[in-house]
């Protein structure tokens, strides 16, 4: 059997597993029997297929593949530990998973089966050919297997921009970001380190009675980021110890520097968009003057119920627009406390009482004048807009 004949079976295989999986169409894809007992067989005998083909070899030698192991347990754990560290951030929900003994062991089965079927095909169509078509193999699987990841169903339901967006960022981004590590695992070391790897990760979600409960920005971030980061480093460190890196070259090509500044970067980010509890926003009105001009920076910390008192500067959302007011008065009204809000600058208080859901942190800090250049950068762009408008 030739390999693009291997590889073509490989393909369809795969294909008939994912449609008979995602289509609404295949009403019993949903039942129980399907999940735990057909869908682990279908995997099972992709592998016994799979075994009975001719056995492949990573690029890396075999005295390096203990290195390489050692680094993929520790970067999958760092990949966890992030994920730990962003459910301290952002709290942590319980497990949705079966956590019985029982519960665990169809889990477990039908993890180990999909994960070992996906990952030999994964090696087979990057391992499977000449060195001449490799970086076509490589990223034709690496998409290929991301895709595999991705509910058909779940992508047509999609509606609006925002909805796209964030299926983008929580689901395709990190999908396909693992995805490119794992090719490049079993590029090294066939399917033996990309299962390692996923299994640890994807292990996880299957025995902790709880988990990270992120922002869908959050998992973008990580998803996206975490793993690229990871393939850098395995990269860097594993030429150094194969010496396919010169020792002219090993300062010239040390990720360290951009991966603290990426990580960095991405601390930024996450501050600006409001991931932490305590995020900036720049002001833009005077209705707080003096205490807050327009062009300040406050910095606004998320808040309970029970943490609100009069006296304290809140930001609520009105129609869209984020507004920072006192509050002056609490009222009951239907059972339920509100809150009258007012400018420092304003003559009379806000027209409508504040509910609680409305509240979005209370400032907490101001810094001066720092806010001006992206006041300046809006004012141009809607000068921009309006004109295009006019002419």
């Amino acid at each position: 059997m030739n390999k693009r004949l291997i590889n073509f079976l490989l393909i369809l295989m795969l294909a008939i597993i994912y449609i008979v999986d995602n289509l609404s169409v295949f009403t019993f894809n949903k039942k129980s029997y399907f999940i735990y007992g057909i869908k682990p067989a279908l995997w099972f005998l992709v592998i016994l297929f799979i075994i009975k083909l001719p056995k492949l070899r990573g690029s890396a030698k075999t005295k390096y593949k203990k290195f390489l192991r050692e680094w993929v347990i520790t970067l999958a754990v760092f990949y966890i530990v992030i994920q730990v560290m962003g459910g301290f951030i952002q709290g942590f929900g319980t497990s949705p998973y079966d956590l019985s003994s029982f519960g665990i062991l169809k889990n477990m089965t039908l993890l180990l089966s999909t994960l070992i079927g996906k990952e030999k095909i994964r090696s087979y169509l990057v391992n499977n050919g000449s060195k001449d078509t490799l970086w076509p193999r490589m990223t034709f699987a690496a998409i290929l297997l991301a895709l595999s990841g991705i509910s058909i169903n779940k992508a047509l339901s999609l509606k609006g921009s925002f909805e796209i967006m964030k299926f983008f960022g929580e689901t395709v981004l990190p999908q396909l970001s693992m995805s490119i590590m794992a090719v490049y695992l079993v590029y090294l070391g066939t399917e033996k380190l990309s299962i390692i790897y996923l299994g640890i990760i994807q292990g996880v979600l299957y025995i902790s009675p709880i988990l990270p409960n992120l922002q869908w920005i959050a998992t973008a971030i990580i998803g996206g980021l975490c793993p690229i980061f990871g393939m850098m480093l395995l990269q860097y460190f594993y030429q150094k110890e194969s010496k396919e890196l010169k020792r002219k070259d090993i300062n010239k090509e040390k990720p360290i520097g951009l991966i603290l500044t990426s990580l960095i970067s991405v601390i930024i980010i996450w501050f600006s968009i409001g991931v932490f509890p305590v995020y900036p926003s720049v002001i833009a009105t005077g209705s707080m003057k003096p205490l807050i001009n327009p062009g300040d920076v406050v910095l606004v910390k998320r808040l309970k119920e029970a943490d609100i008192k009069i006296g304290d500067i809140v930001a609520y959302k009105k129609d869209n627009i984020f507004i920072f007011h006192r509050i002056t008065k609490l009222v009951e009204e239907k059972n339920q406390i509100k809150y009258e809000t007012k400018g420092d600058n304003n003559s009379i208080a806000d027209s409508e009482l504040v509910s609680i859901d409305m509240i979005k942190g209370r400032v907490i800090k101001v810094v001066p004048k720092i806010g001006w250049p992206t006041l300046l950068l809006k004012d141009s762009r809607n000068k921009i807009e309006k004109g295009k408008v006019e002419f």
